[in-house]
């Protein structure tokens, strides 16, 4: 099941959070003509279902032998949300394949995403697969063999179910490559927080 990942940053300014981005033509508008016109922008929009286990807790193990730990347990959509995404938000109130959640640039930061490690599984070409023998740390890229593409999948037919480790900022790389950065430069880390919506 295919998942889009939006993440929004707030700042925290007199006890009221304020959004931090600006409000963009609604791309939705060109599918359904009822969307709202404008839409808050985004600090990062994934499609990885990795990312959606790490931010809102889905529970899945995806490409891995168990469910990622999440941030923090899903909380839902922040009762103290800034006008700009409540609004948008409430768009959404009917759609059962859309959770919110959130949390500080403090949690975030605790949470340790290049200490966490996982133990990923899946399948790759058959050709590349005595590269992950005892199921080594980081995926071994070096030593590929040049003619089969790297690719990995949740299940194949012709491929060979193979382990290997790798901390989390690497497996959400394009998360950790924007997201905390932007967050830093809103403001205090007790003060920003990410809020987070997937749909299925």
């Amino acid at each position: 099941m295919a998942v889009d990942v939006y993440c929004y940053i707030e700042r925290r300014i007199n006890l009221v959070w304020r959004f931090t981005g600006h409000m963009v033509p609604n791309e939705e508008r060109q599918y359904n003509p009822d969307a709202p016109e404008f839409a808050p922008s985004h600090v990062l929009h994934s499609v990885s279902k990795e990312l959606a286990s790490i931010l809102v807790d889905s529970g899945w193990a995806i490409r891995a032998i168990e469910p990622y730990t999440p941030v923090v347990p899903r909380r839902g959509r922040p009762v103290d949300l800034s006008p700009e995404l409540s609004n948008y938000f409430r768009c959404f109130d009917s759609d059962v394949g859309t959770v919110f959640s959130w949390f500080t640039a403090d949690e975030l930061n605790a949470f340790g995403l290049n200490t966490r490690i996982m133990t990923r599984q899946a399948f790759v070409s058959t050709e590349a697969a005595s590269l992950f023998k005892d199921c080594p740390f980081g995926f071994p890229l070096q030593g590929w063999p040049r003619d089969v593409p790297v690719t990995i999948a949740g299940w194949s037919r012709d491929g060979t179910e193979v382990t290997w480790r790798e901390t989390y900022d690497t497996i959400i790389r394009e998360f950790v490559d924007i997201v905390p950065t932007q967050m830093a430069m809103a403001g205090p880390p007790n003060d920003t927080r990410l809020v987070v919506m997937a749909n299925w």
